[in-house]
């Protein structure tokens, strides 16, 4: 069963049987083998690569291991990296499953069927878009000591880890609640949080066990021209910068970076507000880098209202606060607009900050 991970703890307890993700569609850029085994050559590293397109695998795989990462499929092209993912982590056999470890990758420059939150359609033309889906299973080790109901914070943690590396490129970009990057008043990346339960297995006591995991995957517009952009609100670090981006060094930065923060966060105990790892909180680093907050916005509900008022802050739950009609209202799932400027961008002007 597939659940996307609403930005409240809730989100844990949703354990029924439903599939959304980025993409219905199967991969298709590489011959299905085993683990272990790329191109018909084995590997006797603990990392396994598969696939052959643009980026360096042996860079991708170093970096990978060095931060522990157990599994990486680097595709040619593919449907949708989440539901490559999702076929090898609800895999019947637990042998299979095992091989992923803690964290594990897959990605790809050449997503032919991605999807992200609310079923939207992500399709980006080949080489111009980083897709990466990474495999979280916390309870395969340092993790195991997190809570299921603070799984949906690595929505938060993927975001902020895009937002380090772009930085790092020269993007100057924040976060828009709960899952987007906006840089130069527009969308440059998106990130879809799924909980996961594996196939229940056999604990030593005898009876059944199902094990909880998450697929984070980020979709990034890197090398795409302004004609190649899907609206007028989306934009990509060639056009903000004025030139190119090394894809796979953006993936190896990435993964870098994202296994820093997830180790902090476990560390921290999956709480929030506690610092980890030399890091400051995570809810600390929320308030700082997400651009909602101060903004005026409308709050769409799964129900169909629209609420619109302005978001004054982020919870210990990761619930947007949004002030409307003189009331103060915590939001754990919706979709936020911010209610943009004349030219179309997303007003990104923010209070200035005590």
């Amino acid at each position: 069963g597939a659940s996307v991970l609403p930005y409240s703890r809730r989100a844990a307890r949703a354990q029924h049987h439903h599939t959304m993700g980025r993409s219905k569609g199967r991969s298709t850029g590489s011959t299905r083998l085993p683990l272990g085994v790329t191109g018909g050559e084995r590997t006797n590293s603990r990392v396994r690569i598969m696939g052959n397109n643009t980026m360096n695998q042996e860079r991708v795989h170093n970096a990978a291991e060095q931060h522990g990462y157990r599994t990486v499929r680097v595709l040619e092209h593919t449907g949708s990296t989440n539901d490559d993912a999702r076929q090898v982590l609800t895999d019947p056999n637990p042998s299979v499953r095992e091989q992923l470890g803690e964290l594990s990758v897959f990605a790809t420059d050449d997503q032919r069927a991605g999807h992200g939150r609310l079923d939207r359609a992500w399709v980006t033309p080949p080489g111009t878009a980083l897709a990466a889906t990474v495999v979280v299973r916390p309870h395969a080790g340092i993790g195991q000591g997190l809570a299921p109901e603070n799984y949906h914070w690595l929505t938060l943690i993927m975001g902020l880890s895009v937002r380090e590396v772009l930085r790092e490129l020269g993007v100057d970009c924040d976060l828009k609640w709960p899952n987007d990057l906006i840089a130069g008043g527009k969308k440059c990346c998106g990130v879809l949080a799924q909980l996961i339960l594996e196939p229940a297995g056999t604990n030593p006591a005898g009876t059944a066990a199902t094990s909880m995991s998450v697929l984070v995957g980020a979709g990034i517009n890197l090398n795409m021209l302004e004609e190649q952009l899907p609206t007028e609100t989306a934009t990509s670090t060639r056009v903000l910068l004025g030139h190119t981006v090394d894809t796979e060094q953006v993936l190896t930065h990435l993964l870098e970076v994202f296994a820093r923060r997830y180790r902090a966060f476990c560390s921290a105990g999956g709480d929030p507000e506690s610092p980890g790892g030399g890091e400051p909180s995570l809810l600390q680093q929320a308030r700082e880098h997400t651009l909602t907050l101060g903004a005026h916005v409308a709050m769409h509900l799964p129900d169909g209202r629209v609420i619109t008022g302005t978001a004054e802050d982020i919870d210990d739950q990761g619930r947007i606060l949004v002030r409307s009609d003189g009331a103060l209202t915590a939001y754990s799932v919706g979709d936020i607009e911010h209610l943009r400027a004349a030219d179309g961008s997303y007003l990104a002007t923010r209070p200035p900050q005590a």
